[in-house]
């Protein structure tokens, strides 16, 4: 077992004592092992005894606990009383995120820190959006990485958006205001009048806004403007 993967293995037991108590010597016995048995090679003649193979030393398995817990304590996910840790319930973060041209998000904390969040972990978040995150591992420069759990609020209003496809029930687009990955939005049609419908095609560029009541995470929106070819001539 790898750190990242031992670390994803501790905040994975954390999550699930959110709102628990637990000590810093239960989590070191839980998680350190400090030989494995290899798996048999088929070459070996049976009745032969496996060699033993060394894992993540003790003393490595320990420090890799104890700076983990202290980001965590840091950003108050887990206080400490004494020998007990109470771990925080629910077990996530909140910040506002920003999306980087590769498609990555980067969200500043209350505490000032900055947690990455890989690519295809950002769920539908768009730069702007306030989102709960659920820390991962520690990356590199020794900040957490986490995943996007929930989008609590849009970070605006209006989003231009071009018609990629257009079906009985529903309109298919892809916003043009977002960096990153490319972010699809969906149309009700029921939701248009029939001469707004008529007149939509693919390729249009609508000015759309999220759908009151919708949980964001949906991508669900409502035409708030009118239609052209021409994405330029759209103000928002």
């Amino acid at each position: 077992m790898d750190t990242y993967r031992l670390q994803k293995k501790i905040i994975e037991y954390l999550d699930n004592r959110a709102g628990k108590t637990v000590t810093r010597q239960e989590i070191k016995n839980k998680f350190i092992e400090s030989v494995e048995l290899r798996k048999p090679d088929p070459k070996i003649k049976k009745g032969k005894t496996p060699k033993r193979r060394e894992k993540i030393p003790r003393r490595e398995i320990e420090m890799i606990i104890d700076q983990l817990l202290h980001l965590l304590m840091q950003e108050g996910l887990v206080v400490q009383d004494k020998k007990l840790l109470l771990v925080a319930s629910p077990f996530r973060l909140t910040g506002r995120i920003s999306i980087s041209r590769r498609g990555d998000g980067f969200v500043t904390l209350p505490t000032k820190s900055e947690i990455f969040i890989p690519g295809p972990l950002t769920n539908t978040a768009i730069s702007g959006d306030k989102v709960q995150i659920l820390p991962i591992a520690i990356g590199k420069r020794d900040r957490l990485e986490g995943e996007v759990t929930e989008i609590l609020k849009r970070g605006r209003i209006l989003y231009r958006m071009r018609v990629r496809e257009k079906t009985n029930k529903f309109i298919f687009g892809s916003f043009l205001d977002m960096l990153g990955e490319e972010k699809e939005g969906v149309l009700h049609t029921k939701s248009l009048l029939k001469d707004t419908l008529d007149t939509i095609q693919v390729g249009d560029i609508l000015v759309v806004k999220f759908k009151e009541g919708s949980p964001p995470q949906d991508n669900l929106y409502d035409v708030s403007s009118r239609l052209t070819k021409n994405p330029n001539e759209v103000q928002l």
